[in-house]
């Protein structure tokens, strides 16, 4: 896993059939390690040191971050030049609330 330091993003990242498209899939297993990395100093920037070493390969970087607040959201939302939060209902907006603070 990327974030546990026990691989490179490099190494994750899949071709696609489609040109200049790349694909680096999540594992369950990423759900688990955001309930461990918050007793590590500055565990918001793991995913961004791991972006950092792909920076020369890519002109862009799109995740989809997981829909609640959680120290892995916080991994996305830190490196983002634009973060777009969808909103599906009234309850959602509410406590979309929570996201803005984070941010």
């Amino acid at each position: 896993m990327v974030m546990a330091g026990q691989q490179t993003l490099s190494s994750v990242i899949q071709k696609t059939a489609i040109p200049n498209l790349s694909f680096a899939a999540s594992a369950i297993e990423l759900e688990h390690l955001g309930r461990q990395i918050t007793d590590q100093d500055d565990y918001h920037l793991l995913f961004t040191r791991a972006l950092g070493a792909i920076t020369e390969e890519f002109d862009f970087v799109i995740l989809d971050s997981p829909n609640q607040i959680s120290p892995i959201m916080e991994n996305a939302i830190f490196p983002a030049d634009l973060f777009i939060v969808p909103f599906e209902s009234t309850k959602a907006v509410k406590s979309y609330g929570n996201v803005f603070k984070l941010i």
